[in-house]
C-alpha cells in the first residue's frame, strides 16, 4: 500500500478501471489553476501540505459493514453540515491530505482523506477500514477466486436457489433496476457472449452465427428470479453466468465511504479505477476537481468539473479496448440486447449522479447506480438517453463522440453537466433535453 502526504490543492491523481461495457479513466485534479499534462495511470505528485479555511463537513452515522443495507444517509453521503458542526471552526492550518492506494478489483484504488494535522491513528483507522469494505467486496464479486459468491453463483445448476449476502444483493438490485431502465441495454449476465470476442486491437473475426446464439441463450436477466425480502436469488433454467464487473467498483465506494462516515471522516476523495466519489470538500474548502479524460487523446483532459459533496462520478469509454474486422473498429461495448459490438458508440459516457433527499435504498447506492448507468447510456447512446434518464432523478450525463480514431472530439450532455462542466478547447458541446 503506498502512502502520500500530499496537498491536493496541488497535487492530482488517475485512476483506470474495466466495467462490463468498455474502459473508463478519470483524473482527480487537485487545483484550479489551468489543466496540466497527465501523469501516467496510477500516478500521484505530491504537493505541499494543504492549508486554507476548513470546509462544512458532514455528522457521521453509524454503520456496521455486516448489517443489511440501508439507504446511505446524507452523512454518509458527504454533505455540509450546519452552521454549528465543529469543524467549521478548525482552524486552517490544522488540516492536512493524506492518500493511499491499493490494488485490487483488478485496478487502483485510492482513497485522498482530509483530516485534523496530527491525526495519523484516526487516519489509519479510516484507511483501514474503508480498503477493508472494499476488500469484501472484491471477496463477493471476484471473477477470479474460486470462493467468490459470484464463481459459487456460476458454478450452480439450473433452478437452484440461494440466499444472497446483503452485498450481493445490492449489486443485483441496483443491476435489476438499469437493466429495467435501459430495457435490458445493461445486463450482468452477458458474460457467455462477451467470452466470444478478443478485444485485441487488431484484426479479429466475428463469432460464427450459431456459436452467438447458443451464447445469448445464457443472456438474460429476468430468467431468473429474485424474492428482495429474503435475497433469495433461484436460476434460470441454464444457470447464471453473473458478472458484476459494471456495478462492483462504483458499489465499493460506496461502502468505503459509509465505513468512513461511522468514523467521521467527512471529506475524503474515494476512486476505485475510474469511478469516482467525493466526500465534503477539500482541505483547503475547495470542491474535488474531477478530470474526464480525452478518449482519443493520451494523456490528455477533455472536460474538468467540480464534484459537489456527496457526488459520485462514472466513465465508461470505448478507447481503450476494440478489435477491427475488415477494417471497421468494434468497440467493447456490448449491446446484451444484440450479443454484438455497438458501431458507431459514443467514445465515452460520463454519469454523474448525486441522490436525492429520501431516495429509496436502492437509488441511494449512488457509485453502484452511476457505475452501472455509465455502461447502459454507452450502449444506448444520446438517442436513447433521454428515456432512460426520466427513471433517475439527480443525474446528470455527458456523452463524448469521435469517429473511429479521429482526435475531434465534440460533447453531448444534459443542461446540468453543459453547465457545470469547462470543456478543453476545440470542443464544442450540444445540449440534451431531458424533454
Amino acid at each position: 500500500m503506498r502512502e502520500y502526504r500530499a496537498g491536493l490543492g496541488r497535487a492530482w491523481a488517475v485512476g483506470a478501471g474495466v466495467v462490463l461495457g468498455g474502459t473508463l479513466l478519470a483524473g482527480l485534479l487537485g487545483g484550479h489553476p489551468a489543466p496540466q499534462p497527465v501523469p501516467a495511470a496510477g500516478a500521484l505528485r505530491p504537493g505541499d501540505e494543504d492549508s486554507g479555511p476548513a470546509s462544512a463537513r458532514a455528522v457521521a452515522a453509524p454503520f456496521d459493514p455486516h448489517d443489511e443495507p440501508s439507504p446511505l444517509s446524507p452523512a454518509q453521503l458527504g454533505r455540509p453540515a450546519g452552521p454549528d458542526d465543529p469543524a467549521l471552526e478548525a482552524p486552517a492550518a490544522a488540516r492536512e491530505t493524506l492518500v493511499r492506494e491499493r490494488t485490487m478489483m483488478a485496478t487502483q484504488c485510492r482513497i485522498s482523506l482530509v483530516v485534523p494535522a496530527g491525526e495519523a491513528d484516526q487516519a489509519e483507522r479510516a484507511f483501514a477500514a474503508a480498503f477493508a469494505a472494499m476488500e469484501r467486496v472484491n471477496d463477493l464479486m471476484s471473477d477470479y477466486r474460486e470462493d467468490s459468491e459470484v464463481s459459487r453463483i456460476r458454478a450452480l445448476p439450473g433452478g437452484a436457489s440461494l440466499a444472497l449476502d446483503p452485498w450481493t444483493a445490492d449489486n443485483l438490485e441496483v443491476s435489476l433496476l438499469v437493466h429495467e431502465h435501459t430495457e435490458g441495454a445493461f445486463d450482468p449476465t452477458l458474460r457467455p457472449v462477451l467470452k466470444l470476442y478478443r478485444f485485441t486491437g487488431r484484426e479479429e473475426s466475428l463469432p460464427a452465427p450459431e456459436e452467438l446464439e447458443r451464447a445469448r441463450a445464457r443472456v438474460g436477466l429476468k430468467a431468473h428470479r429474485y424474492e428482495a425480502a429474503t435475497r433469495t436469488l433461484t436460476l434460470g433454467p441454464l444457470g447464471a453466468d453473473l458478472d458484476f464487473g459494471g456495478v462492483a467498483k462504483g458499489y465499493a465506494n460506496d461502502r468505503a465511504a459509509a465505513a468512513l462516515a461511522e468514523l467521521g471522516i467527512r471529506d475524503a476523495l474515494l476512486t476505485a479505477g475510474g469511478e469516482v466519489r467525493a466526500l465534503g470538500h477539500r482541505a483547503d474548502g475547495l470542491p474535488w476537481r474531477i478530470g474526464l479524460r480525452h478518449p482519443r487523446r493520451s494523456g490528455a483532459h477533455a472536460a474538468e468539473i467540480d464534484a459537489r459533496p456527496g457526488e459520485v462520478l462514472s466513465t465508461s469509454g470505448d478507447y481503450e479496448k476494440y478489435f477491427l474486422h475488415e477494417g471497421v473498429r468494434h468497440p467493447h461495448v456490448l449491446d446484451a440486447r444484440t450479443g454484438k459490438p455497438v458501431l458507431g458508440a459514443p467514445a465515452s459516457a460520463t454519469v454523474i449522479y448525486l441522490p436525492p433527499e429520501g431516495s429509496d435504498p436502492v437509488r441511494a447506492r449512488a457509485g453502484a447506480v452511476a457505475d452501472a448507468l455509465a455502461t447502459g447510456l454507452l450502449v444506448v447512446g444520446p438517442d436513447g438517453a433521454r428515456e432512460v434518464l426520466r427513471g433517475f432523478s439527480g443525474v446528470e450525463v455527458i456523452f463524448l463522440l469521435a469517429d473511429g480514431t479521429d482526435a475531434q472530439v465534440r460533447a453531448v450532455a444534459t443542461p446540468g453537466a453543459r453547465a457545470r462542466a469547462q470543456f478543453a478547447p476545440g470542443i464544442e458541446c450540444a445540449g440534451l433535453p431531458l424533454r
